[in-house]
């Protein structure tokens, strides 16, 4: 699964932006690894996560993993995550609330311009 990470100097965000296709857990873990490189880099505690093109949310058991691995993470359990996707349903609402439970402030959005002005 390929993703594109840029980082919005403006408002101190890193942008995950997920490609066409799915997602597996070693992805998430890998694209993990590459946020924690580039929020230790920039000092940035923000992190936009655009998930409009995957063909499928990723399944509640590998959110609730997802999540574990950010909580465990002293610069990820840190951040603060605005996730976009298509819509908001089931598996969308159990990763909020299954990091909510892990103490992460995480929120899912429609827009990404909502987003944003949550981040900020």
């Amino acid at each position: 699964m390929s993703i594109k990470i840029s980082k919005l100097h403006r408002s101190n965000v890193v942008r995950v932006e997920y490609l066409a296709g799915s997602v597996t857990a070693a992805d998430l873990a890998e694209h993990r690894a590459r946020v924690v490189e580039i929020l230790s880099e920039s000092g940035f505690r923000k992190v936009l996560v655009c998930t409009e093109s995957l063909v499928r949310f990723p399944p509640p058991l590998t959110a609730l993993e997802h999540n574990e691995g950010l909580a465990a993470h002293d610069v990820l359990s840190a951040a603060r995550f605005a996730v976009v996707c298509k819509d908001i349903g089931e598996d969308e609402r159990y990763l909020e609330d299954s990091a909510i439970n892990r103490g992460l402030e995480l929120k899912c959005f429609t827009s990404e311009r909502e987003a944003l002005n949550w981040l900020d």
